[in-house]
């Protein structure tokens, strides 16, 4: 559930400032089929923040700088209900019936940004920069470290559940972004843009601990990213080409022992292209592909008896992705079929299985009654093909989660004008 209000105002024909308030919840409750023994995990998620940004517009280019806040109150708590019936001796006694886990994390964060925009004659140039601060105030709920949930020890050397003592972690990361536009002429523009994000540490990475791990000394992963492309605007067509290449780092991962850790490195390549094409006042034609290597760049042995080696590909990570949509509208009434494909992949870091892909066909037909109302037909997956949403292979089995067969969804909507 998430609730927004929105303010926006201007002071003067060049400056407009954005205000927007918002609180969210969110809970979820659902069995770990795909680990042994099957538990149970309960989390809930409430948070409010603030979101503000002011843009300053001049002949010759513009400013934006804005300030985000956040508070995020949340739990997590996984409960095993039965001992496992069959396996080894160490499985059994070490994954024990009764509670796993319980703790509460309190997130902080700020963050504060600027970018600047500036044009001469044919060139657009850019800069910007994103500051950001969060903070983890972890509060454990049960007896610190791996013992049973009744304060009794495992055997072979105590239970695979480690819950750390109480305490505080920050993460502070600057990401900047450069970027130029060059308008070949009215319609053409080609772009370059280099770039990093980040993303810090999830708190069940540093909080959700495994074999005796005591502390997760995790930092932020961090994506370096260059991009060139070519773009054209037209009345008929348009198109978009890029290709890209990044490299990511401190990639964050369980290592043969069970404990997380941030030394992980992948390198990635690729080409983008998206096209649409107005066949005419009712009919047009959109499609989007994608052409992509993702390759890990360190070698290491983990979890699950697995050993990655520098130049694998990434497991779960397709190098073909793609959609067609052909649409038609007119008199109030629209209709559009999907084709959508996902390419092979591989499902686990040794590289041993791989997954076939998929192809899926959507059908959504739609009619407008007047400005505010309108009602629209889905029919997603038309063929009703058996497919995974996300599939891997672990504890010597595949495991997929899939996807929605045939069906149909039905949507009436009002919006204020």
């Amino acid at each position: 559930m998430r609730l927004l209000t929105h303010w926006s105002w201007d002071n003067e024909a060049e400056r407009k400032q954005d205000l927007r308030l918002y609180a969210r919840h969110s809970s979820t409750r659902f069995r770990q089929h795909f680990l042994p023994g099957e538990p149970d995990e309960d989390n809930d998620q409430n948070s409010i923040g603030l979101l503000f940004s002011h843009h300053v517009a001049r002949p010759s280019g513009s400013l934006i700088y804005g300030l985000d806040l956040e508070y995020t109150r949340g739990f997590l708590e996984e409960i095993q209900a039965n001992t496992i019936a069959s396996g080894s001796a160490f499985l059994i006694e070490t994954r024990p019936a009764g509670k796993h886990y319980d703790y509460t994390v309190n997130a902080y964060m700020a963050a504060t940004y600027l970018q600047l925009q500036r044009e001469t004659g044919r060139w657009e140039f850019s800069a910007g920069l994103r500051a950001e601060y969060l903070r983890y105030d972890y509060d454990n709920h049960m007896e610190d470290g791996n013992n049973r949930d009744d304060g009794t020890p495992c055997g072979f050397g105590g239970c695979l559940y480690t819950r750390p003592a109480d305490r505080r972690d920050g993460f502070f990361e600057l990401a900047p972004k450069l970027g130029a536009l060059y308008h070949i002429d009215r319609r053409r523009t080609l772009y370059a843009s280099l770039s990093r994000g980040f993303r810090p540490p999830q708190s069940t990475e540093l909080y959700r601990l495994q074999s005796q791990q005591q502390i997760a000394d995790l930092d932020s992963v961090i994506l370096d990213s260059l991009e060139l492309g070519l773009k054209s605007t037209g009345d008929t067509l348009e198109y978009d080409i890029a290709i890209y290449a990044m490299k990511k780092r401190n990639l964050i991962l369980r290592d043969a022992n069970g404990f997380n850790v941030d030394n992980g490195k992948t390198r990635h390549a690729g080409l983008e292209s998206s096209v649409h094409w107005r066949i005419d006042g009712a009919w047009s034609l959109q499609a989007a592909a994608s052409y992509a290597l993702h390759r890990y760049d360190f070698s290491q042995q983990v979890a699950g008896g697995n050993t990655i080696s520098s130049g694998d590909e990434v497991d779960s990570a397709p190098r073909r992705l793609g959609s067609i949509r052909l649409r038609w509208a007119e008199g109030g009434y629209t209709g559009e079929l999907e084709w959508v494909h996902v390419g092979r992949y591989y499902i686990d870091p040794g590289q041993a299985n791989n997954y076939a892909g998929h192809d899926l066909l959507n059908l959504r037909l739609g009619k407008r009654f007047s400005p505010n109302w309108s009602a629209a037909l889905r029919f997603n997956n038309l063929a009703d093909v058996r497919y995974a949403e996300r599939a891997d292979f672990a504890f010597g089995r595949f495991r997929y989660s899939p996807g929605r067969g045939r069906s149909l969804f039905v949507e009436i909507r009002y919006a204020q004008p």
